[in-house]
């Protein structure tokens, strides 16, 4: 009798459980379709996405699922889709990869996205968003990537609880509407690999240590803003930095010769600013440097002859400057460098033969 009970009672809770299991993938499986009805899909990408066909969601376009089942991973991304981001959203409690990339996707940023606690992967870049982004960052502990670039109709600070999320490696808000200051708390991002705030309109000054805070950092790109104050101390604590992009703001000051500790360095921008005083001289010999960009400046000084050092330059722009001395016998030996543009500077002597 008793065995009878309990077989019965293992039977009734196999049943439950799915029944709860058939009943979450019905909510997902329906939520994805009113997100689809809700949306122009010019190029029919979605037309798995129906409960009329033998195919579980599962199966659908741009959907994985675990086992359970239920969904991890929500892909449409360069779709040309036209709609907006569905509240209902947050209902897809397991999601670990939200790209919506390279579509039309309009309005604003529903908060209920901050329910996705365990999104790895959040990319909504080269949309049409709109209004401020909600400070919902906080919950994303898990947040690897971070993609709100190229979205031209965002009008937004950047949230300071950005700076909490500890595991994010790559955060991309170039080309979007982002006013105001660089949070302090940026400090905190200690894992990042790429940081791209170029193209907004950020104003004031860097912080001071969020130079030396970026261990892992490969790319710094603060470009096209409205940025000041001195160059970013320490910014080769990073070993592995092979982008610095500081073009287009209003910084001053002279640049550190520390910036030579950069062994890694390809391309260096600093064109248009207010920089000033000798340019740093372990610059021109770096092995990797590819490009080096410095024009409309106030640099001052020579530039070495020890530049045949850097085997793989190509792109040497430092116009409009006060540049002085003779042109060094080392430019020609740097045999992949195809352009050299130097005028407006107090330079003088003969060009190698091979730029004549």
């Amino acid at each position: 009798m008793a065995t009878t009970c309990t077989y019965t009672f293992a039977l009734c809770l196999s049943l439950a459980f799915l029944i709860l299991g058939s009943s979450a993938s019905s909510t997902e499986a329906d939520i994805l379709l009113s997100f689809k009805d809700s949306i122009q899909d010019p190029k029919n990408s979605l037309s798995s996405w129906s409960n009329s066909s033998n195919a579980h969601y599962c199966n659908w376009t741009g959907i994985t699922c675990s086992t359970s089942p239920s969904l991890t991973s929500l892909n449409v991304s360069n779709n040309l889709i036209w709609g907006p981001i569905p509240d209902q959203i947050s209902q897809f409690q397991s999601l670990r990869v939200l790209d919506f990339s390279k579509n039309h996707i309009e309005g604003r940023i529903p908060e209920s996205i901050g329910s996705l606690v365990k999104l790895q992967v959040l990319n909504l870049g080269s949309n049409l968003l709109s209004g401020s982004v909600p400070a919902v960052f906080v919950n994303f502990t898990e947040l690897v990537v971070l993609d709100l670039s190229q979205n031209l109709y965002l009008m937004s600070g950047v949230p300071s609880d950005i700076g909490r999320l500890g595991k994010l490696e790559q955060l991309l808000l170039q080309s979007s509407g982002f006013y105001g200051q660089i949070p302090d708390s940026f400090v905190g991002l200690q894992s990042l690999t790429i940081l791209d705030l170029s193209q907004n309109n950020l104003s004031g000054v860097i912080p001071q240590t969020l130079g030396s805070s970026f261990k892992n950092l490969v790319s710094f790109d603060v470009s096209q803003n409205k940025l000041l104050g001195s160059f970013p101390n320490d910014i080769c604590s990073a070993p592995g930095l092979k982008n610095l992009g500081l073009h287009t703001n209003f910084f001053n000051g002279s640049i550190p010769n520390s910036i030579s500790e950069c062994s890694n360095l390809e391309r260096f921008q600093v064109q248009n600013n207010e920089f000033s005083g000798d340019f740093p001289g372990g610059l021109w010999s770096l092995s990797k440097i590819k490009l080096i960009r410095a024009e409309n400046n106030r640099f001052s000084g020579a530039i070495p002859d020890s530049m045949s050092m850097a085997a793989q330059l190509e792109q040497v722009q430092i116009d409009n400057n006060s540049f002085t001395g003779k042109i060094p016998p080392g430019l020609g030996l740097v045999k992949s460098l195809y352009r050299f543009s130097a005028s407006l500077n107090g330079l003088y002597g003969e060009l190698p033969p091979k730029f004549l």
